[in-house]
């Protein structure tokens, strides 16, 4: 099958980088199973794959629209599979047009649009959301938040939507635990018998950091605990962090924080295996749209997040998962210190976690990926 991937910032594989490197372990994975893919991104990629067309140079309006459609109809693509998010190709509406392009000009293709998120803070991504829905042959949700909106607003597009979630940006580490503990510990001068949790991923609100403070200072004996913030920092985050750190400084709890900005997807695997505590409490609860949650499960990382909006039958609070009420401190001090103690516990959840993350398989998520081609190749509506 010939396939045309579409994302604004696709990644070069070099760091864990959220929808971008998730874009690109799909045409990886794709690819390995025999099809011909091709991407369509911005000028911004710096990687050497020469199947990677860079089309826009940071804007997404008419003009690239024309080019993108012109390069679809030439490549006589069987399906075009659009990765979405509502801030990747600005908030304009000609760019979301382009299913309704495809469908007049390239007939024989079927177009995909995968929803990382729906809408975004403005009245005009509903509009674009409705848009990408009305045209795409096959809708594909990668999380229930997302089935949860075309179930009440969109009901008309039900049945040309999947649910297929995200897999991990990384893989386990190669290390034992007890290997990797000793290279943290050597490395950033953690205590030897401290409680370790750590919080992956970019830096920016909504992710419960704040709340992440506020649990380390509520903490009994919080001598004991060391929290690792890994993760990248955007620029436009950049004013966000300092205000963490001084949080965190007038908090009087630098010595429990150990900032990793930088990392690749080894290091940040060796980092999950070598800690004991995954922790994050989502503003709006936990979802299998966080790439870096998988990277967790996949190392067997018992997580301590809050309770998701809408119900994912994934997660089971106190199985694979502990789950706090959102925006509530006790809760979280109190899933902290219980799985701090109870060696047992953690063990279980341990286990449960990466029995968890086989749903997550990108063998699996690209073989579902393909059903949606084939159901919109041979139902084109």
């Amino acid at each position: 099958m010939k396939i045309c991937m579409i994302f604004s910032d696709y990644s070069p594989g070099r760091e864990a980088d959220g929808i971008g490197d998730y874009t690109r372990i799909l045409v990886e994975t794709l690819r390995s199973r025999g099809h011909d893919v091709r991407v369509v991104t911005s000028s911004r990629y710096t990687g050497w794959d020469r199947k990677v067309v860079r089309i826009s140079h940071g804007r997404w309006g008419i003009r690239e629209l024309r080019k993108v459609a012109a390069y679809i109809k030439k490549g006589g693509f069987d399906a075009v599979h659009l990765q979405y998010t509502p801030v990747s190709y600005g908030f304009g509406v000609a760019f979301k047009l382009l299913p309704l392009l495809v469908r007049l000009y390239s007939r024989k293709t079927c177009f995909v649009t995968t929803f990382h998120t729906f809408v975004g803070g403005r009245w005009v991504s509903k509009v674009n959301a409705v848009l990408l829905s009305a045209f795409s042959h096959r809708i594909i949700a990668t999380n229930d938040e997302i089935i949860y909106l075309i179930d009440k607003w969109l009901e008309a597009f039900k049945k040309k939507t999947a649910l297929i979630p995200i897999g991990a940006n990384i893989g386990p580490s190669d290390m034992s635990r007890e290997e990797a503990r000793k290279k943290l510990e050597l490395e950033y001068g953690i205590k030897s018998g401290a409680v370790v949790m750590v919080n992956f991923g970019f830096c920016y609100p909504g992710k419960g950091i704040e709340n992440i403070i506020k649990t380390v200072k509520n903490l009994s004996g919080r001598e004991n605990y060391y929290i690792i913030m890994m993760g990248a920092v955007r620029e436009q985050d950049a004013d966000y962090r300092r205000g963490i750190q001084n949080l965190i400084r007038m908090n009087g709890l630098d010595g429990n924080f150990v900032w990793i900005p930088e990392v690749d997807s080894e290091k940040a695997a060796d980092v999950l295996m070598g800690s004991d505590i995954f922790i994050a409490p989502y503003d709006e609860g936990i979802s299998i749209r966080r790439g870096s949650l998988m990277a967790a499960l996949v190392n067997g990382l018992p997580v301590v997040s809050t309770a998701p909006r809408v119900p994912m039958p994934y997660f089971k609070s106190g199985e694979n998962v502990i789950l706090a009420e959102r925006g509530k401190v006790p809760g979280l001090v109190s899933a902290v210190e219980r799985l701090s103690v109870d060696r047992d516990l953690r063990k279980k959840i341990s286990k449960n976690a990466r029995e968890l993350a086989k749903h997550f398989d990108w063998d699996l998520i690209a073989e579902e990926t393909e059903k949606v081609y084939m159901e919109g190749i041979g139902r084109r509506t």
